[in-house]
């Protein structure tokens, strides 16, 4: 595929599943890295910790990515980033794109659940980690949905009557988002 410059560009589509796909494996298959204007696509395996926060760190760092695309998810997601540096930081992503440490912007696309108070606890943790420009570098498009804390108390009443523990769900404010 040829870009509007006339430079060849491919995709490379990566899925973890268990066992199959392991940053050494990647690194083996790409000895000279990816170009930055690649796109990679990071899927969720159904086993959970795969370790897509510290990869998407790594390729970050590798290709020079300008640009972290959220497409989808919301404040409950849990991307551990381990750096590579020689004093490793260790940050588990939320809200923001897991190439925050490399400098890299985020782009919250429409699909995204956004939790304003969520978002500022993550932001000062990563200002703790000398990230002290995360909101700066953060877009977030119009038409995500924001969870508001007295959708959280909805949320968190509607869990009761459903006899279930409370955790960090977001149900009740995606049906009503979807309902209007």
């Amino acid at each position: 595929m040829l870009d509007a410059a006339g430079i060849s560009r491919r995709a490379n589509i990566l899925r973890f599943e268990t066992g199959a796909v392991t940053l050494e494996a990647v690194m083996r298959a790409f000895p000279q890295g990816l170009h930055p204007a690649d796109a990679a696509w990071i899927v969720q395996s159904p086993a959970g910790e795969t370790g897509k926060g510290t990869f998407v760190d790594w390729l970050t760092r590798e290709t020079g990515t300008h640009t972290m695309i959220r497409y989808n998810s919301g404040p409950q997601a849990a991307h551990r980033v381990v750096t590579p540096e020689p004093h490793p930081r260790e940050h588990i992503v939320s809200q923001f794109g897991s190439g925050t440490f490399a400098a890299a912007e985020t782009y919250l696309s429409r699909f995204m659940l956004i939790d304003p108070l969520a978002m500022a606890a993550e932001e000062r943790h990563l200002y703790e980690m000398s990230v002290n420009d995360a909101f700066l570098r953060t877009a977030i498009d119009e038409r995500a949905l924001v969870i508001t804390p007295f959708q959280h108390t909805i949320n968190h009443l509607s869990e009761i009557v459903r006899g279930a523990p409370w955790q960090l769900r977001h149900g009740e404010s995606v049906k009503r988002w979807l309902m209007r």
